[in-house]
């Protein structure tokens, strides 16, 4: 399930094993590093040889102390279940969020989730919301009273962390085109999925429709971006054509029509051309520009958008037409056809057995004879492929 904000130590299980973990290997480091370097020759380090004392401890033997084992104190069942109870990931309790660690935020939104028959204000899974409103409430009353007095009180007065404005909002209904539309514009990081979501687990479906929503609109912004740059040529090229149908001598060419000839032949680079002077940026026309090869011919790219880019939302995708669910199905049609008929499977057993039984007489054949051995029913079956159970024994 989607966590809280900032509460990495605190909902990961396994870091509540590691704490405990890394206090005994310390205490076990410093016992052995004693050891070693109080002897009076040889080489004073630490090596691989070390590593299975300071992991897992040993017995008392030469004089030497016992050592508890880090990881068997750490990593034992009973030291997991403790963790993940703790953590509200076995059971599921999400005991995280009322970790003193994790931060608390005043949200002020007025979404709401259903609860059974009953809707329930999202302000409710924050319990701590209502204190730091208190504590905020009682330090601004403080504030006043000081300042009344004819103090200067302001430097006292705080306030609680609150939501930053730039989450998306929260949308409770699961496949609701406003999760999925905060999910494709909202980030993948723990906060902003759980401002989205409420905290509610994700199923599939919502994610895969976010990401091709995502995908689409992505698409559609290079789209918008191209044609752009298309309408933009396609003014300049509009430009150069009415000043060259007038036949105007060079000589007599403006400033601004040198610009607009300038800007079509150079449509990057031109700056440092149109900044001349006007005599200066007609010679560098006659005599360079000019003799430029013209830009291929640009069509009006006004009728080329698509449907939804003339404005408003995309429309939310169903999973059907996203791009990895058609993936899925084709795997799947593949997979399907890959699967031989119950004639073909039955066909190749009776293959393989024939051809077991030719090997099982080859091998009894060439096989010299032995004494009789005395082998167990377990073995027996073994050998055959099958495990004896507790309810085979009991029946022997």
């Amino acid at each position: 399930f989607p966590s809280v904000p900032n509460t990495t130590a605190v909902a990961q299980e396994t870091d509540q094993n590691y704490g405990p973990f890394k206090s005994g290997l310390r205490n076990n480091l410093l016992v052995i590093s004693a050891e070693v370097f109080a002897e009076p020759a040889g080489l004073k380090s630490l090596g691989r040889k070390h590593w299975p004392v300071l992991i897992h401890g040993r017995e008392p033997s030469d004089g030497k102390p016992a050592l508890p084992s880090p990881f068997a104190d750490s990593f034992s069942p009973e030291s997991n279940e403790r963790a993940w109870e703790k953590g509200g990931a076995v059971p599921l309790t999400r005991a995280c969020i009322n970790n003193p660690q994790v931060r608390h935020e005043i949200n002020n939104t007025t979404a709401t989730y259903r609860e059974g028959d009953a809707e329930v204000s999202v302000l409710t899974r924050d319990p701590a919301r209502w204190d730091l409103s208190l504590v905020e409430a009682r330090n601004h009353a403080l504030v006043d009273i000081i300042n009344d007095a004819g103090y200067k009180a302001d430097v006292l007065k705080g306030t609680a962390p609150r939501r930053p404005n730039e989450l998306p909002g929260e949308a409770t209904e699961r496949g609701s085109e406003e999760r999925i539309r905060a999910l494709a514009n909202g980030s993948n990081s723990h906060g902003s999925l759980w401002h989205t979501t409420g905290g509610d687990a994700l199923n599939g479906d919502d994610m895969i429709r976010a990401q091709e929503l995502r995908r689409r609109q992505g698409e559609r912004c290079i789209r918008r971006k191209e044609n752009a740059i298309q309408m933009a040529a396609f003014k300049r090229q509009e430009a150069a054509d009415e000043i060259l149908a007038l036949n105007i001598d060079d000589d007599k060419l403006t400033g601004k029509q040198l610009d607009a000839l300038i800007k079509h032949k150079v449509p990057s680079g031109h700056n440092q051309y149109t900044r001349m002077k006007v005599p200066d940026r007609r010679q560098a026309y006659i005599n360079d520009i000019k003799q430029r090869p013209t830009p291929p011919r640009v069509e009006d790219p006004g009728d080329n958008e698509d449907d939804d880019d003339a404005g408003g939302d995309i429309p939310v995708p169903s999973i059907a037409e996203t791009q990895l669910a058609r993936e899925r199905e084709a795997m799947w049609q593949a997979s399907i056809s890959n699967i031989r008929s119950t004639a073909d499977m039955d066909e190749l057993d009776r293959i393989m057995a024939a051809a077991q039984q030719q090997k099982d007489a080859l091998r009894a054949a060439e096989a010299p004879s032995a004494p009789a051995q005395n082998i167990t029913l377990d073995t027996m079956m073994r050998r055959k492929g099958h495990r004896r159970t507790n309810s085979d024994r009991e029946a022997a």
